[in-house]
């Protein structure tokens, strides 16, 4: 699991440098990424119509959309300032991998910095409190203390892209010692969406830091 996390670090930073260079840039990695993919020489396994159709296993949204939690880049101009949410979710040799974070082309607005403090903040909550033991619901409802969002807090990592512990309002699922979780809070308020993400191993008094991409703004 941890070298399909760092493999996926690298492909975010190339699709970072994209963003940088223009949107159709990126949109031409995305697009690229998929068809490799699907041709077999990538060492990631990920449905490429799904990539592009934005339904979970990838989201590359900026400016005004990425309120809108996700979905499938497009051939925009973006501006000054604008927030872009980058969410990869790719397979490999059967185990699926997850990194998600947002960051601004240039001076973040006063919104997008308070999102992102607000974001940040629940998910250094949920991480510390992360052990064998806790209850999946209960974290959940920690990571939304004074935020609302659609998404999941988190979900298991494994064979399948969302499995158990889903934290998620009401689950009664107990976390053990050895589960691979992501956690994903957000914060998508007043037209601009800040999601950041970790994945953690759960260990026998805490958890492990799998991820090892970074979630400055």
């Amino acid at each position: 699991m941890e070298r399909r996390l760092r493999a996926l670090d690298v492909a975010r930073r190339s699709g970072v440098e994209a963003l940088l260079v223009s949107t159709p840039a990126a949109v031409g990695w995305l697009t690229g990424f998929a068809a490799e993919i699907d041709s077999g020489p990538s060492p990631f396994s990920l449905p490429p119509l799904a990539l592009l159709a934005g339904d979970g296993a990838a989201d590359l949204v900026a400016g005004p959309r990425t309120a809108a939690v996700g979905g499938a880049p497009e051939n925009r101009t973006m501006a000054e300032g604008e927030l872009v949410l980058c969410d990869l979710v790719p397979r490999r040799a059967g185990y699926w991998g997850d990194s998600c974070a947002t960051f601004a082309l240039g001076e973040p607005s006063s919104v997008a910095v308070s999102n992102h403090r607000r974001a940040s903040d629940a998910l250094a909550r949920v991480l510390d409190a992360v052990r064998p033991g806790v209850v999946a619901g209960e974290l959940d409802a920690l990571a939304r203390n004074g935020l609302d969002y659609p998404p999941p807090s988190g979900h298991g990592l494994g064979c399948d892209w969302h499995e158990e512990p889903r934290i998620v309002p009401g689950s009664e699922t107990v976390l053990e010692e050895g589960m691979v979780v992501a956690f994903e809070p957000g914060c998508y308020e007043h037209g601009e969406g800040v999601r950041v993400e970790q994945v953690v191993l759960v260990t026998a008094d805490g958890c492990e830091i799998l991820s090892g991409h970074g979630l400055e703004l």
